[in-house]
């Protein structure tokens, strides 16, 4: 899915792929663009006993693009 999209927008700002997606991993501080992996890490750790106390809770998952 997101090949589509660092596709979309290399066309429409007449760059490389390449290019485009140097530029989204200059903004991400852990140096890597997100897998499904990750998604499914929290949502493992999530049904897990481990969580128990966590509630009400919304978890970026985007390797540090908003610190907050």
């Amino acid at each position: 899915m997101a090949d589509r999209t660092y596709e979309a927008l290399a066309n429409f700002h007449q760059k490389t792929k390449e290019d485009v997606m140097n530029d989204f991993l200059k903004n991400i501080p852990i140096g890597r663009i997100g897998h499904p992996d990750d998604v499914a890490n929290l949502v493992s750790f999530l049904a897990s006993k481990d969580s128990d106390y966590i509630t009400g809770q919304s978890m970026l998952i985007n390797g540090g693009t908003y610190l907050s």
